[in-house]
């Protein structure tokens, strides 16, 4: 397995303008040639010049690609322009041939010369994200991959980072000399780069700190992969002396905020290993998350919160070596169920309980019923989730679901089946599920759907506040009008009436009446 790294750049779009510049070029020497050939004479040759502005542009944006398509369509438009000046009876300049291969000398240059230097630029930009010594992507890179990931990670898809830390490796490099020491370096980037999977990421986060980024990965799969590595460098026989490694583990939780928190929980649970004897790893989990106290000015007053800095705000040489400030750490008042309800269905009761604790262990306060009949009693809620099996003794699951978005459009909801086949999920989200989840599946699934539609409920509660909001200012507006309309005409009617002396007033008074008279 290969180690993501730092992908070749795609190159930019020509755009639009350098398009309508080259064509404008192009039809220069057209318009000489066709119009004015004799005024021209031996100098419409030289016009054709003008085709190099394509190979230029082209050049600049797309390298040895642009130029060969320049070089196509100069081409392409000389040619076409001969064959319509042959059938007027034309006069082509003798000159012409001596100027077209000038014209392709010169455009081969220029793609040389723009490959040349695309390649140096790909080869700089690759320099400032891959560290020299081991090849590894650098910090900058992690940075900017882990921002990515993360974004997904509150999307729903699972997440987890380690962070390795050799071990005693100031005293490794002072007893056998730097040359060892980057030896030694060297050699645990290699194993970083064969465990790691192509879609993750293994970076060299500092001295001799590295950092996994494993997209789709739960904490047990981390825990694996960092075992797999520590085992790996702990075989691996050095020319100098044995090396070790500590690792700490951190997976996503709802409750963190930023990539930040994340890379400081990883920074908790590699202290923790370092402090218990080294060449072990160990996992930030949830009796951390909990033991993490409250810090006012950052959780508790959101708008007192200062911009994410652009980096982790901890040196390399900290990581592992002290506890990271309380103020970095994921803290367990923001769990995502908090004050969310949800509705759970299901009729095998251990399944139901395991769920249940899992749910309220997030926050959410759970409604239990074991039947489609005792869940639609409760429909009288407004749940933000409901979660049912699609069987039932009693009913079809899909009842309730009917059901359940008949009364509460928002409401999103996951059916649970145990038929692993696309036609149970089609019937299922035909039957209006937002969600479906195939049994047995991992609470980390459970977590990834919850995350999503609960995310998707406050989209559309937002949308229709939204709409309810502008259909009142519509209202009003429409009532507004609709007054200045009857005003209109009252004052029309009024005018009327004052050219009869007699019948002054009856508009108004007829008016007033007819809401009397039904």
């Amino acid at each position: 397995m290969a180690n993501a790294q730092p992908s070749e750049p795609q190159r930019p779009r020509v755009p639009a303008r350098a398009l309508w510049l080259s064509l404008a070029a192009l039809m220069v020497p057209v318009t000489g040639a066709l119009a004015f050939p004799e005024a021209l004479g031996e100098y419409g040759a030289l016009l054709w010049l003008l085709a190099l502005v394509p190979a230029f542009l082209f050049a600049y944006y797309r390298g040895w690609k642009g130029v060969a398509t320049a070089l196509a369509l100069g081409m392409a438009v000389l040619s076409i322009t001969q064959v319509l000046a042959a059938l007027w009876v034309l006069r082509v300049p003798d000159t012409l041939l001596g100027v077209v291969a000038f014209y392709v000398a010169i455009a081969l240059g220029i793609g040389a010369l723009a490959e040349r230097l695309h390649r140096d630029r790909t080869e700089v930009e690759g320099l400032a994200y891959t560290d020299a010594l081991t090849r590894l992507p650098n910090r900058r890179h992690a940075r900017l991959f882990l921002e990515n990931e993360f974004a997904a990670a509150q999307r729903g898809r699972l997440l987890s980072i380690v962070l390795f830390d050799l071990d005693n490796f100031k005293e490794y490099n002072d007893r056998y000399g730097h040359p060892a020491g980057d030896e030694a370096l060297g050699i645990f980037g290699d194993i970083l780069a064969t465990t790691t999977r192509r879609m993750n990421l293994a970076a060299r986060f500092g001295g001799e700190e590295f950092l996994a980024i494993l997209a789709g990965s739960d904490a047990e799969g981390a825990m694996v992969f960092a075992e797999r590595v520590r085992s790996a460098l702990r075989s691996r026989k050095l020319g100098r002396g044995p090396l070790t490694v500590s690792a700490g583990v951190a997976a996503y939780h709802p409750s963190m905020r930023s990539p930040d928190e994340l890379l400081a929980a990883a920074d908790h649970a590699l202290y923790r290993a370092k402090r218990e004897g080294r060449n072990c790893v160990r996992l930030f989990g949830r009796a951390l998350l909990e033991a993490a106290p409250p810090t006012p000015t950052v959780f508790d007053d959101p708008s007192q919160d200062e911009p994410a800095p652009d980096d982790y705000p901890r040196p390399p040489e900290e990581l592992g070596k002290s506890r990271p400030p309380v103020t970095l750490l994921p803290h367990q008042i923001t769990v995502f169920g908090s004050g969310r309800q949800v509705l759970l269905v299901e009729e095998e009761p251990q399944v139901r309980a395991l769920m249940a604790t899992y749910l309220n262990r997030e926050g959410f306060a759970v409604v239990e019923t074991d039947s489609v009949r005792a869940a639609v009693e409760r429909l009288g809620t407004d749940f933000d989730v409901v979660i049912t099996d699609d069987r039932f003794p009693d009913a079809s699951g899909h009842d309730l679901v009917a059901a359940v978005k008949s009364r509460w459009p928002a409401t999103q909801v996951i059916v649970l089946t145990g038929q692993r086949d696309a036609h149970a999920a089609a019937e299922a989200l035909r039957a209006g599920a937002d969600r479906y989840l195939f049994k047995p599946f991992g609470m980390p699934e459970l977590r990834g759907q919850l995350v999503d539609v609960l995310a998707r409920r406050d989209r559309l509660i937002n949308r229709r506040t939204q709409e309810r909001v502008l259909s009142n200012e519509e209202r009003e507006r429409a009532e507004r009008a609709w007054g200045a309309v009857v005003e209109a005409a009252g004052r029309l009617v009024d005018a009327a009436e004052l050219r009869d002396p007699f019948a002054r007033g009856h508009g108004r008074r007829v008016a007033a009446f007819a809401p009397v008279l039904g």
